[in-house]
C-alpha cells in the first residue's frame, strides 16, 4: 500500500509540475515583454531595446569619462536647441561624486516613447575628514524618445 501511494503520489506531483510549468509558459507568451511602437515601419522591441540599451550605456560612458561634449550629442534635439554644447559641459556638477559604472536593467516602450532603467554607482567623497570614498548605487530612470528614426535622451 505504501508503494502504491508513492508511486500515485509522484505521478501527481509530476503532472502538477508539467500543468504549472505549461501554465507559466503560457503567462510568458502573452504577457506583453517590451512593446516597440506601433505602425508600419515599427520595429521588433529586441531591436528597440538593443538601440536604447547601446546609446544609453554610451552615453553614460560618456558621463564616466567626462567627456560632457560627447554626453550633449545624445541630447534630443529639443533640448540641444535650448542649451548649447558650451552650456550643458559648464553645468555644475557635484564634485564630489564620481560616476563609476552605470548597469542596464531594461525598459518599457510604448510609440516612440521608451522608459530606461539603469543601476548607477557613483563614489561619493564624505566631507567628513578620513570618511574618504563612499561607494553608493541607485536606480534611474531616463526617458529616451524616437526621433527621425534615432533614439534622445530626453532628461537633464
Amino acid at each position: 500500500m505504501t508503494i502504491e501511494y508513492s508511486r500515485r503520489h509522484r505521478a501527481g506531483s509530476a503532472a502538477a509540475g508539467l500543468l504549472l510549468a505549461a501554465l507559466l509558459a503560457g503567462c510568458a507568451a502573452s504577457r506583453p515583454a517590451e512593446t516597440a511602437p506601433t505602425g508600419a515601419e515599427a520595429a521588433p522591441a529586441a531591436t528597440v531595446t538593443e538601440a536604447i540599451r547601446t546609446r544609453a550605456e554610451a552615453r553614460w560612458q560618456a558621463l564616466i569619462q567626462r567627456d560632457f561634449a560627447r554626453a550633449y550629442t545624445f541630447l534630443s534635439p529639443g533640448k540641444r536647441s535650448a542649451m548649447t554644447v558650451e552650456q550643458y559641459i559648464n553645468m555644475p556638477r557635484d564634485s564630489r561624486i564620481t560616476w563609476t559604472a552605470a548597469n542596464w536593467l531594461g525598459t518599457e516602450c510604448e510609440a516612440g516613447r521608451c522608459l530606461a532603467r539603469l543601476r548607477i554607482s557613483t563614489e561619493y567623497q564624505h566631507p567628513n575628514p578620513g570618511a574618504g570614498r563612499v561607494p553608493v548605487s541607485a536606480p534611474v530612470e531616463e526617458v529616451w524618445l524616437e526621433i527621425d528614426g534615432q533614439w534622445y535622451y530626453a532628461g537633464d
